[in-house]
């Protein structure tokens, strides 16, 4: 008899609980692929991904003594990339903002302010990817 994908995973779980590293091996590639494109489509960045899945699998080797093997060891997996996912966009939303999100500018003034730097007397403002920066007044040089 052929074993089910279940009874060969509640295996796996267990050897885990057991610290076999080639248990953990087969797990990591079992879903790596899954997980990859599951985290990808949640933050669209390849780099990202990388860091998202190695905490994943660094998280279920940590506590490999905690799992329960009557569980479902996918739901876990994706539990915890899910988790780490949105972790990572929650801290890149916190150090991702403009100043357009603090003071919207109106499309004139920003117009007047392109202008004025291309003219070269921007009076340290500076229009750079459609954000405006101003330049500190006491710093020769900006």
């Amino acid at each position: 008899m052929i074993p089910t994908r279940t009874e060969t995973e509640t295996e796996l779980m267990k050897a885990l609980a057991g610290n076999s590293v080639d248990a953990f091996t087969l797990i990591y590639n079992m879903y790596i692929r899954q997980l990859r494109s599951y985290v990808y489509n949640m933050v669209s960045d390849w780099e990202e991904v990388e860091d998202i899945l190695q905490e994943t699998f660094a998280n279920l080797w940590r506590y490999h003594d905690r799992i329960d093997p009557g569980k479902s060891l996918a739901t876990l997996l994706f539990t915890i990339a899910r988790r780490q996912a949105l972790n990572s966009l929650r801290n890149r939303r916190m150090y991702d903002f403009s100043i357009d999100s603090y003071c919207p500018l109106t499309e004139n003034f920003m117009n007047k302010a392109n202008s004025s730097a291309r003219n070269g007397n921007g009076g340290g403002k500076y229009l750079v990817n459609n954000r405006l920066y101003f330049a500190h007044p006491g710093i020769p040089g900006i």
